[in-house]
């Protein structure tokens, strides 16, 4: 036995291999979590965010659009959803706007982006870039995943799309037309300048109406005080429309690993590492009065930047042997990937192998040193993780 594992060894090194890198896992590899770990805790100075970019305008409450007449889970009926704003707000400068929508109504839908001119000044509305995608109601995860591939693999192109002077609306239907029992998720970047050059302050709807109606902005002014109602009740939170502050976390992974136990870090997770989360904020109920801004809080549980947060991290390992860092499942959840490694695009993959299941991760990096960005899809179930395995 000994005499064969010096010829094994003597073959290795004829080819030039490190030995150890025998243990390290190919990229797209799904592997297993069945080895010893130890999470890298939120207070550790190990890993650490900062904030980037501008505003974020999320609407994803209503999740699902109803007919009027329709009942929640607990017999309340439902009112309002169909031909009205989603979500409205004020935003300036450079923004992202994303919307994600199951339609349950009885209705063919549309939704539109509605964008007006509040201020005195003239105001340029420019679209950097884009993502969209649509899918089954019932599995609104490949429309999500489609939106997010498409919109990291985008350059960004400002593309003038509108001027509006002193009281002017911009109206833009975003999606195709969304059958009953459809979804679909839309992610764009826009960027508002007054006419000296500074950024500008712009009121922002997300509307849906019938296929029938060719002109959303009546449903942006017809109900001055309010907008859809949600579908939250006393039992179940229905996601979450508002505002965050920042559309982008560029981060810091230091670590020391060895082959005794694997570490990992738990990514879009409550409360999360240093400057990873921020708070949501609305000026909406969930019955669509218009409140004063205030954060978003259901049962105790605070709503934070979770789904296509721009993440770029910077990952720096030390060990003696040949890593593998593997991004995935935290426990609890399969999900699907959407990244790249150091500006290549890494997804989508074919055979669907930007997909890990419960408990797996893929192999995505066999480099000590390397850049990480990536977005988790909307309507993904959180935290995702990073683990970092040595042989």
């Amino acid at each position: 036995m000994k005499q064969y594992l010096v010829f094994i060894f003597s073959i290795v090194l004829f080819l030039g291999v490190p030995f150890s890198t025998f243990a390290s896992y190919p990229e797209d590899t799904e592997v297993s979590i069945n080895f010893p770990t130890t999470m890298e805790p939120f207070n550790s100075s190990n890993v650490s965010f900062s904030f980037t970019g501008g505003q974020v305008f999320a609407s994803n409450a209503p999740e699902s659009i109803f007919s009027d007449g329709a009942k929640r889970e607990d017999g309340s009926v439902v009112r309002g959803q169909v031909n009205r704003t989603l979500y409205t707000d004020t935003l300036t400068g450079a923004f992202r706007f994303w919307s994600s929508h199951a339609n349950r109504s009885s209705s063919t839908l549309r939704f539109w982006i509605v964008i007006k001119n509040t201020s005195a000044q003239t105001v340029k509305i420019y679209r950097n870039k884009f993502g969209y995608g649509n899918a089954a109601a019932k599995d609104i995860g490949p429309a999500a995943k489609s939106a997010a591939n498409s919109f990291m693999s985008a350059s960004s192109n400002p593309t003038l799309i509108a001027t509006l002077s002193a009281g002017d609306t911009y109206k833009y239907q975003y999606s195709s037309d969304i059958a009953s029992h459809k979804a679909m998720v839309y992610f764009a970047e826009f960027n508002a300048i007054n006419s000296d050059g500074s950024s500008a302050s712009v009121k922002v709807s997300d509307v849906n109406t019938t296929s029938s109606i060719s002109d959303p902005i009546p449903y942006t002014t017809a109900y001055m005080s309010t907008i859809a109602t949600t579908n939250e009740t006393s039992t179940k939170s229905d996601d979450y429309r508002g505002l965050l502050a920042h559309w982008g976390r560029d981060g810091t992974i230091n670590l020391n690993i060895n082959n005794t136990t694997t570490k990992y870090i738990k990514l879009a997770d409550n409360p999360g590492y240093t400057n990873e989360q921020e708070q949501l904020y609305t000026r909406w109920d969930k019955d669509g009065n218009s409140i004063n801004q205030t954060p978003v809080v259901w049962r105790g549980k605070v709503r934070n930047a979770y789904w296509l947060t721009d993440y770029n991290i910077t990952i720096n390992l030390t060990s003696s042997t040949a890593v593998s860092t593997l991004f995935g499942s935290a426990g609890s959840a399969p999900g699907h990937l959407v990244y790249q490694i150091d500006g290549i695009s890494k997804t989508p993959k074919p055979n669907n192998k930007d997909h890990f299941s419960k408990n797996t991760a893929r192999s995505v990096s066999n480099s000590k040193s390397f850049i990480l960005r990536t977005m988790i899809p909307a309507s993904a179930t959180l935290p995702y993780a990073l683990y970092f395995k040595a042989d």
